[in-house]
């Protein structure tokens, strides 16, 4: 009888280890994609700013009032913010990992 009572104690244990875990998962995971997002949305907010630079700047050497290293420093910037690859695989990983602490994976 006493044996029978420590192994549910153990697996009452165990059980609410493994429920602790899933929520720390879950938290993790969640707290990722919050992440993820704002890495994303500041990754836009950097893609408009670098796209109204080079607006600017090709005005600006249009009028003659602006310089070609200018003009071609924006078209960089403008280009290397356009991606936004990895800040869009960081959220879709994030989401799996969501999934998958919840058992949907």
């Amino acid at each position: 009888m006493h044996e029978a009572e420590g192994n549910l104690a153990f697996a009452a244990a165990q059980l609410d280890v493994l429920r602790q875990q899933v929520r720390v998962d879950v938290d993790q995971a969640l707290l990722a994609i919050r992440a993820a997002k704002a890495a994303l949305a500041s990754a836009r907010r950097a893609l408009l700013a670098a796209r109204q630079r080079l607006s600017l700047a090709e005005g600006r050497y249009q009028n003659g009032s602006g310089s070609v290293i200018e003009l071609g420093d924006a078209q960089i910037a403008a280009r290397t913010r356009s991606s936004g690859g990895p800040d869009r695989f960081q959220l879709a990983t994030a989401r799996a990992q969501l999934l998958f602490a919840l058992g949907r994976a």
